[in-house]
């Protein structure tokens, strides 16, 4: 067949041709889908470029371990494609090592005709061909406003494994249950924005992404994940590197700790983030981090809880809160930080903060420095305490996180450490707008 005169595919074999048609010509191809297809062998290795124009009609990986498989060379462009997987066992859909770029795509887990999870991989080692870091050809793959929905009642989800780099923009990813795997498995190096992680469900820890290599998360929204026997109802980090830049952790949960986040020997940044109306069993209700590095900056930490630590509890490491207001948590210990050296170096640092009106105390346990913050109890800071005198919550309209302002006449409004304010606040407001900047996450302006 050849390939440069088809323009039309309506079977799996018609699709399999195109393959061979592109791997043997020196010419990109790009087809149309006019009809749903079903696979019934795995398809050739894609090793050129090829792009596939869906139409919205499925493709149906019937069980198959491979069914689109990208080589070193190969490069794929899927549009609007509705991916099921039609049998009981677990379909890889796509195994990648090449480049992968996916627009407007379904990894459909609901459909009545879709019996099993679906995985995907962005490069899989084996264990019988592992080569050192700086010789292993590590795929790429872009997925662009792309729906990934579970099925909790048939507890079928979708997997997303990556050990290559990883680019995801506009994605949702709804109620997968994946047993003791987290729906986003990364090794190497993840980038999200304005993505969503809603209702997912794992025995495992980090039900939405475990992370031992490198993510950074903005514009994002977490909310009401479940770690039903573990740890980090949302994220984990282990041994990794995460940054998060204006996400919302809302709602999740965790049977152990880090109702949102547990951070394990790992370097942690929150910039701009509001994680609220968490818990967890046992402890951080927010936030467990245990022996490295923590840095929260203008965030926004409330209504959350847990029996130790409720807004933040930590075991030893370099932890640092600057700008962050952290209040109405619940604990028995620490509703605010609940703070443990546990033998290791470094500390809590606190600066230009409120911890107040914490349920189980505001601070509760070991502390390296404070400077410029408001502790509602007077707990570990006493130069400044009592109401911080916040607004009611604010809820922007654009799904921004959440926040709470200051009163005109709180007394955190100029009352910062200048040497540690930041150049804006939580929503973006220039810092400072008065003489010095105010404590917490947002800065006071008067409507004068």
């Amino acid at each position: 067949m050849d390939g440069n005169a088809l323009d039309s595919v309506e079977s799996a074999d018609e699709l399999a041709q195109v393959i061979d048609s592109a791997n043997s010509g020196v010419t990109p191809i790009a087809v149309e889908l006019r009809a749903d297809i079903r696979l019934t062998d795995a398809l050739p290795s894609i090793e050129a470029d090829l792009t596939i124009q869906g139409n919205g009609h499925r493709i149906d990986g019937n069980g198959l371990s491979d069914s689109f498989k990208v080589g070193d060379g190969g490069r794929l462009n899927i549009i609007y494609v509705n991916f099921i997987n039609g049998k009981q066992e677990m379909n890889t859909v796509i195994s990648n090592t090449g480049e992968v770029d996916l627009t407007n795509c379904v990894f459909d887990c609901r459909s009545e005709r879709s019996l099993g999870s679906i995985t995907i991989y962005n490069t899989i080692i084996l264990p019988w061909d592992r080569k050192p870091p700086s010789e292993m050809k590590r795929g790429e793959m872009s997925l662009t406003n792309c729906a990934f929905l579970g099925d909790p009642k048939r507890n079928l989800g979708v997997r997303l494994e990556n050990l290559g780099v990883l680019g995801l923009a506009h994605c949702t990813f709804d109620e997968s249950t994946n047993g003791k795997s987290s729906v986003i498995f990364n090794g190497h190096n993840l980038t999200a924005t304005h993505c969503s992680f809603v209702n997912n469900r794992g025995a495992g820890a980090g039900v939405a992404i475990t992370n031992e290599g490198s993510v950074n998360l903005s514009d994002c929204v977490l909310a009401n994940n479940v770690a039903y026997e573990w740890g980090g109802g949302a994220l984990i980090n282990d041994k990794g590197d995460m940054h998060l830049n204006r996400c919302s952790l809302l709602g999740n949960s965790a049977a152990r700790g880090g109702g949102a986040i547990v951070n394990h020997k790992g370097e942690l940044q929150l910039e701009n983030c509001t994680l609220m109306g968490n818990t967890a069993d046992n402890n951080g209700g927010a936030i467990t981090s245990f022996r490295h590095t923590a840095f929260l900056t203008n965030c926004t930490i409330a209504g959350n809880r847990a029996e130790q630590g409720a807004g933040l509890l930590a075991y030893g490491g370099d932890v640092r809160l600057t700008h962050v207001t952290m209040v109405n948590n619940s604990a028995e210990i620490g509703g605010g930080v609940y703070a443990l050296d546990e033998g290791y170096k470094d500390g809590i640092g606190l600066r230009n903060s409120i911890i107040a009106g914490n349920q189980g105390g505001d601070y509760v346990g070991c502390l390296d420095y404070s400077v410029g913050n408001l502790i509602g109890d007077g707990s570990c800071d006493r130069s400044l305490s009592g109401d911080p005198m916040l607004g009611e919550l604010v809820e922007p309209e654009d799904g921004s996180p959440a926040y709470y302002p200051p009163l005109p006449d709180s007394p955190v409004i100029n009352a910062a450490h200048r040497h540690f304010c930041t150049d804006s606040d939580q929503i973006g407001r220039r810092r400072p707008y008065g003489w010095t900047g105010d404590i917490g996450a947002i800065e006071y302006i008067s409507d004068d």
